[in-house]
């Protein structure tokens, strides 16, 4: 999973015309992957105490272990839309891209 960066600075970015918004693409991707860090926590927690009854117990390879099953796990999850959370959080951010509250094109009114 790559991490979500900023392509741009606030002060390097030109001013924005109304309807420019972020890629469908790129807010797709982002919508799936805050889905995949929220699993990943919520599985993080759930999963613990069914991984710390291996017969590892709580050695070190059991916490890399626990760590890859619940990341596999809960990328798989995102990836597949399973909890719709990715979905719903695209349609809300669209609809803000759509409308560009930004303050640079506020001035430019």
């Amino acid at each position: 999973m790559n991490p979500v960066t900023p392509s741009v600075t606030a002060s390097s970015a030109p001013a924005s015309q109304p309807g420019d918004g972020p890629p469908v693409t790129n807010l797709a991707e982002a919508s799936q992957q805050f889905e995949a860090v929220f699993l990943r926590q919520f599985l993080g927690d759930a999963l613990k105490p069914l991984l710390s009854a291996t017969p590892e117990g709580e050695g070190g390879n059991a916490h890399v272990y626990q760590y890859m099953v619940t990341q596999v796990l809960s990328d798989s999850l995102a990836e597949r839309e399973v909890f719709g959370l990715a979905t719903l959080l695209q349609h809300q951010l669209s609809g803000f891209a759509e409308q560009d509250p930004s303050p640079s094109n506020q001035n430019n009114q």
